[in-house]
């Protein structure tokens, strides 16, 4: 344990060690979600607004804080707006690929045999194939759209989660055995 760090007991994680740079990252990315959820309500520019008066503004000139782009778009309402939708796709992918994995997992976890041996040949050959490699074939094959997006991500964060789950049913289904026999 670092001598800068507070330690903090948490119920069922033990204790978790509290660094200045940990909670500085968790203030930023605090910030920057909030900052993206709260986007229609902050005082910015539209992102759409043209001023070709302004183009290549250089950050801090004017009321553009990060510039303008060659239109002359204020980049800071862009990169605001744009993180809601980078919040959609991240937790829409992230949701969709925990719900699969856990299902598969449990199923290949307490269902032995047959099932689960599809189940993992399944995570076997998801890990084979490059995750950037997947997403450009099934976008090429079923054209770009945020929710073909959501599910190439959410396909490729499955297998992780199937396989943490499965591992636990395969515990709990061995306790369960062995209090059954006693």
């Amino acid at each position: 344990m670092s001598k800068r760090a507070f330690v903090l007991p948490v119920r069922g994680l033990g204790d978790v060690e509290l660094t200045a740079a940990g909670v500085a990252g968790a203030v930023i990315f605090a910030l920057i979600v909030l900052s993206a959820l709260l986007a229609p309500v902050l005082p910015l520019q539209s992102p759409l607004h043209l001023d070709l008066h302004h183009r290549f503004a250089a950050p801090f000139v004017d009321e553009h804080l990060l510039g303008t782009d060659q239109l002359g778009r204020d980049l800071l309402s862009r990169v605001v707006y744009g993180g809601r939708s980078t919040l959609v796709i991240a937790s829409s992918a992230t949701v969709f690929g925990v719900v699969v994995g856990t299902v598969l997992g449990l199923i290949a976890g307490f269902y032995r045999g047959f099932a689960e041996t599809i189940i993992m040949r399944l995570v076997d050959i998801e890990l084979s194939i490059p995750m950037m490699l997947l997403a450009l074939l099934v976008i090429a094959v079923l054209g770009p759209s945020l929710l073909n997006l959501i599910v190439v991500l959410g396909l490729t964060a499955w297998v992780r989660a199937a396989r943490m789950v499965r591992a636990e049913a395969m515990v709990l289904r061995s306790r369960t055995s062995s209090r059954r026999r006693m």
